[in-house]
């Protein structure tokens, strides 16, 4: 069986498998970035781009140093949690936040091969935050943005 090309879409997948089973009701969970009908709920994006000139995902692909020929890649997933609501009180959008982003954490620290795909010596870990709070007209968002990073995941034939 030939190697993959790449452990992006898995991860991704899986990312999104284990975040659906571990967020309370009520989160939207958001294959890529959100689009304007979810934008005022409380959602995480999985593959998120902030806008069209940043990448949702970016990564390397080099030589193992188990040798043979087989390769590895690292790569992170930028993502993003956001909780909005019709006032203007930041700190329970922040609370919110907060909740969400360690039930995110518990997620990939708690099974840092991502169900086993990520293999050898390689591990996924969530790493480079920022967070931003901002008030509307109509409201408040407050929003984490961060990268799980998949580092050294080799690709076995």
């Amino acid at each position: 069986m030939a190697a993959p090309a790449t452990l992006v879409g898995p991860a991704i997948d899986y990312l999104l498998a284990a975040i659906r089973a571990a967020i309370p009701r009520g989160v939207t969970i958001v294959d890529g970035p959100p689009v304007a009908d979810n934008m005022k709920a409380d959602y995480i994006a999985i593959a998120y781009a902030e806008d069209e000139d940043a990448s949702a995902v970016e990564g390397s692909r080099q030589d193992s140093d188990w040798g043979n020929g087989i390769k590895e890649e690292s790569f992170s997933i930028r993502c993003q949690i956001s909780s909005f609501t019709g006032d203007q009180k930041m700190k329970p959008r922040r609370d919110r936040v907060t909740g969400l982003y360690a039930i995110l954490l518990a997620v990939v620290e708690g099974d840092a091969s991502l169900g086993g795909l990520v293999q050898g010596y390689g591990r996924a870990y969530v790493t480079d935050y920022s967070w931003r709070q901002d008030p509307y007209e109509d409201g408040t968002q407050v929003a984490a943005i961060f990268d799980v990073v998949v580092s050294r995941a080799v690709l076995y034939g």
